[in-house]
């Protein structure tokens, strides 16, 4: 059953570069998804949870861009859309706002539910192989290129993302970002990270009190080999915060350097 629980359209006003969020007939409610199509574990299945996190990462979102005009945002495994959400909640500064999932069924929600009211976030779906999130996918992560041209995004952001990828793949998203971003853009990332671990380890026994199983549950990485993957994709780390995201993951903000 669809839930009951609805968020707020967010204001606007005559001037401002997005498009207004609903036109004349619709209704005034944004539904929230499902929660089967709702990643993270238990983190994010209750509503309160959803829309609440949601609200408090375009939050901080925002505020580390300080930025003076509307943003571009590019949201890689963007799920079943709860940064969006938070976003819209929030009526946040968007200009544009790109949504990119290797899982279907998410996209579709978004697509179907979000875009129709506010057409400034759009969603589509990439068919790159995961061993968790697509086993079927068509092509490799380092195969891929993402289908925007350089120089597009104020803030690429990856929650919960690379904690479910292996080096090779993290390292082609990165030179992705670098990219994307404009000059100091800002990416925002989060990954199991700790100090003096193994460069690189799947599914690391009893870390985190947790049991880790199936493909790819849990890639652990060790700080120092996060950090050279960032500097090698052009990316120069900012502010790391330690363990204190969903499961226990650290957030990286990094920017892109200007050229040398």
């Amino acid at each position: 059953m669809r839930s009951a629980i609805r968020v707020r359209l967010g204001r606007w006003w005559p001037g401002r570069t997005s498009v207004p969020p609903q036109t004349a007939g619709e209704p005034a409610t944004l539904p929230l998804p499902p929660g089967r199509l709702r990643a993270g574990g238990a983190n994010f299945r209750a509503d309160a949870d959803f829309i609440g996190t949601a609200v408090g990462e375009a939050r901080r979102l925002v505020a580390g861009a300080a930025s003076t005009h509307p943003l571009a945002v590019l949201d890689l495994g963007c799920g079943a859309g709860r940064l969006a959400y938070g976003l819209i909640e929030i009526d946040a500064p968007i200009a544009r706002y790109e949504g990119i999932d290797v899982m279907a069924p998410q996209i579709d929600w978004c697509t179907q539910t979000i875009t129709p009211r506010h057409p400034a976030y759009r969603f589509q779906a990439i068919d790159v192989y995961n061993e968790r999130y697509n086993p079927n996918g068509s092509r490799a992560a380092t195969e891929t290129t993402l289908p925007f041209p350089p120089d597009s995004f104020d803030i690429a952001y990856a929650y919960s993302v690379l904690s479910h990828l292996q080096g090779a793949d993290v390292r082609a998203y990165l030179r992705e970002f670098a990219r994307l971003l404009v000059v100091d853009g800002v990416a925002i990332v989060t990954a199991f990270v700790e100090e003096n671990v193994p460069d690189e380890t799947v599914n690391p026994p009893g870390y985190q009190n947790e049991s880790w199983g199936g493909p790819l549950h849990c890639v652990r990485y060790a700080r120092s080999n996060v950090e050279r993957m960032a500097r090698d994709a052009g990316l120069t780390v900012k502010r790391f915060e330690y363990g204190q995201e969903a499961n226990g993951q650290s957030r990286l903000s990094l920017r892109r350097a200007p050229a040398s």
